[in-house]
């Protein structure tokens, strides 16, 4: 099952469906799904195999990202971010609550994704990676795995290799 917990992004991506290029958040009197709306779903993450949690903008904004993932500890998870709201202690947070699955959302060079394409984002986004797998190695950990989410479009599709290749060297897969 996925679940969307957060309605924000400050990205402003062009290849945005949500519309984020034009707002900061997709209702106007809610940012974040509440624990208690989580609760709601509990039929369906009891029967699920895996528990996805992708916003519907940035999921790293919810301030209840921990909260669910400890309520969940017993079931496969995975999330979507950006990388843009990953620190040190979130990485912590997210080895020691037993995340299985940490992807990585990235477009590569390509104007309208993540970072519109500037070198300065894609080498912080490099940078974050590094930092994700630096901390799983000094806590011993081989969770989350990293995964890499792409959108292909027209500008990115001839620079998959590259792409690839860095994942690759960078452990995301």
């Amino acid at each position: 099952v996925k679940i969307a917990i957060s309605y924000t992004c400050r990205l402003k991506c062009e290849m945005c469906a949500i519309s984020f290029p034009y707002q900061s958040s997709i209702f106007k009197d809610r940012k974040y799904l509440l624990p208690e709306e989580l609760n709601k779903l509990s039929p369906w993450i009891e029967k699920a195999s895996q528990v996805v949690f992708c916003g519907e903008g940035e999921t790293m904004d919810s301030p209840y990202v921990f909260k669910f993932l400890k309520m969940l500890k017993d079931k496969n998870t995975s999330l979507v971010t950006s990388g843009l709201a990953i620190n040190s202690e979130k990485v912590k947070s997210l080895v020691q609550l037993k995340l299985n699955v940490l992807h990585f959302s990235f477009d590569g060079k390509t104007s309208v994704g993540h970072g519109g394409g500037k070198d300065k984002y894609i080498r912080n986004f490099w940078k974050r990676v590094e930092n994700t797998q630096k901390i799983k190695k000094n806590l011993n950990s081989n969770i989350p795995v990293l995964g890499l989410y792409i959108t292909v479009n027209a500008e990115n599709i001839n620079t998959l290799d590259d792409l690839f290749e860095t994942a690759y060297q960078h452990d995301v897969m």
